[in-house]
């Protein structure tokens, strides 16, 4: 299951409420859209949150162990130009 993306280009945010299993990048990190950079547990599942842009790694707002809601935004990333 792919969940991610949102109205910010470079933000990968939760669809749903849950936990954070693990954070799989940090700040600085190049990555690639569709690259999963975060995995959330909800509703007794794990979800891959995939990067929606290339580009850098600009913020890492949540670690593993942090309840999130739905709309949290956990990495934001700065699209290559």
């Amino acid at each position: 299951l792919a969940l991610g993306g949102g109205s910010g280009a470079g933000e990968v945010k939760t669809q749903m409420p849950g936990i954070v299993v693990r954070v799989v990048v940090r700040e600085g990190d190049t990555v690639q859209k569709g690259q999963v950079v975060a995995v959330v547990e909800a509703m007794k599942m794990e979800n891959d949150l995939k990067a929606p842009v290339d580009g850098t790694v600009e913020a890492v707002l949540v670690s593993a162990g942090t309840p999130v809601e739905s709309g949290t935004v956990l990495v934001r990333i700065e699209e290559a130009r």
